[in-house]
């Protein structure tokens, strides 16, 4: 279990407090939302965004993602520091768990974008990084799937290595569209620790208008 909890490095602390963004871009881009929810039949979590999944950081992320490009990583940087922190964790009780990648999308991509954020959002939140899920090498990709079909595409796809260390999981993904992939990953834990209070955290979600539904409606 020790070998999987891991502390922010040092060398995210220069970009702590330095300008990220300029005020034009801040005051379009970093506009705090609402806490989203994801749910299914039986569970729900909610679900802080720091900012909707929309031109032009829909293009930044594709840039970071695909071409790891970083100077659009400073642009995420910088929404990371606006995301809602869940009220009541800290080092003590809550883990952050990136989503993971498989080993064909790393060799593909040579770099895992999610653990970036999150060893980022380790470091603003002091909350130490968990990485006891692991994933199946599925080959259908989400992109391009509608919601029931990646529910269906990830539902058994995480498995837990090692057991959940604290009462707190924050699972860390860079984009959200449907939830499904959280939620599987959600259910993974709950199958073995059904009292554990998730949360989900993202880089980007939805667009004005058309996202998941907003917690407490």
């Amino acid at each position: 279990m020790e070998h999987a909890i891991q502390h922010a490095p040092f060398y995210h602390a220069p970009f702590y407090r330095t300008p990220l963004l300029c005020i034009y871009c801040h005051a379009q881009w970093a506009d705090r939302l609402p806490i989203f929810v994801i749910r299914d039949d039986k569970q729900e979590m909610p679900l802080y965004a720091a900012a909707y999944y929309e031109v032009p950081l829909k293009r930044v992320m594709t840039v970071f993602k695909d071409k790891a490009n970083v100077s659009s990583l400073m642009v995420l940087y910088h929404l990371m520091r606006y995301v809602r922190r869940p009220q009541g964790v800290s080092a003590d009780n809550a883990v952050l768990v990136p989503t993971p990648t498989t080993g064909t999308r790393l060799v593909e991509r040579g770099f895992h974008p999610v653990l970036i954020l999150t060893k980022y959002l380790s470091f603003l939140w002091q909350i130490p990084i968990w990485q006891g899920i692991s994933r199946l090498d599925n080959a259908i990709h989400q992109r391009g799937l509608s919601r029931s079909d990646r529910l269906y595409n990830v539902k058994h796809d995480f498995y837990l290595t090692d057991p959940l260390p604290t009462r707190h999981a924050i699972l860390v993904d860079d984009v959200v569209t449907t939830g499904s992939t959280l939620l599987a990953m959600a259910n993974a834990i709950w199958a073995e620790h059904s009292t554990t209070k998730i949360h989900g955290v993202c880089a980007l979600h939805g667009r004005d208008g058309i996202h998941l539904p907003v917690w407490g409606r």
